[in-house]
């Protein structure tokens, strides 16, 4: 699968100050939910983790499954595609090379910059890192993944970006749902609680560990 670059309409947007489209890019993880399947996506390093109970201990308890992989630049498979792709990878960063024309009052002179990229490897939007084959440094195409439902251990879904995770660890936050909805979610609004629960736990550790927050945006789905 390869996705074009729309130069017709990105000529409209704010450029660099190396003359390409100044866009701006954002990771996701979405699902498709069937009677008896889920369909799961996911783009750079927002996460999909399940809830599921545990039937094997004396002490039934709620267990966090990963569902997706982040993607990385220091991820091999990821590392390998970019530098491919013409492109390396440098303190964790997407590195991107480029030839710019520069003018000088003489003469147009070929220039090779450096682009420090992202600390993803794959976003949606970032369009300026396409190379001249059309194809891109930071990717937007999706891993997909299938999950059968376990109608006796499935319990929620957590779809949440990656300021979520960096505070929590998945076992963390699914204990933290577990435990405010052992008496099952009645309406939309109870839900909702509980996901600005988890946010409010993860602004509370940026806070405490004197960091500027990273965007957080958490969704639960109960099953």
């Amino acid at each position: 699968m390869q996705l074009q670059c729309g130069f017709c309409w990105t000529d409209l947007w704010k450029k660099t100050k190396y003359g390409e489209p100044s866009t701006a890019g954002t990771t996701v993880a979405c699902a498709i939910i069937e009677s008896y399947r889920i369909f799961i996506a996911n783009v750079g390093d927002s996460t999909v983790v399940l809830g599921k109970s545990n039937l094997n201990d004396r002490e039934p308890k709620i267990l966090a499954e990963i569902i997706t992989r982040d993607h990385k630049p220091g991820d091999e498979e990821e590392r390998r595609r970019i530098e491919a792709l013409g492109g390396s990878v440098l303190n964790m960063r997407v590195v991107w090379e480029r030839k710019m024309v520069v003018t000088t009052s003489m003469t147009e002179v070929y220039q090779v910059h450096q682009i420090p990229f992202h600390n993803v490897a794959r976003r949606l939007g970032d369009l300026w890192s396409v190379t001249e084959n059309n194809e891109y440094l930071v990717s937007p195409i999706p891993d997909i993944y299938v999950h059968y439902f376990d109608w006796t251990k499935d319990k929620f879904l957590i779809l949440a970006s990656d300021g979520l995770w960096n505070m929590l660890n998945p076992q963390t936050a699914v204990n933290i749902v577990h435990s405010l909805c052992k008496d099952g979610i009645k309406n939309a609004a109870e839900a909702g609680k509980v996901a600005s629960a988890l946010v409010d736990k993860a602004l509370y550790e940026w806070d405490k560990r004197n960091l500027t927050a990273d965007n957080i945006s958490v969704l639960i789905v109960f099953f």
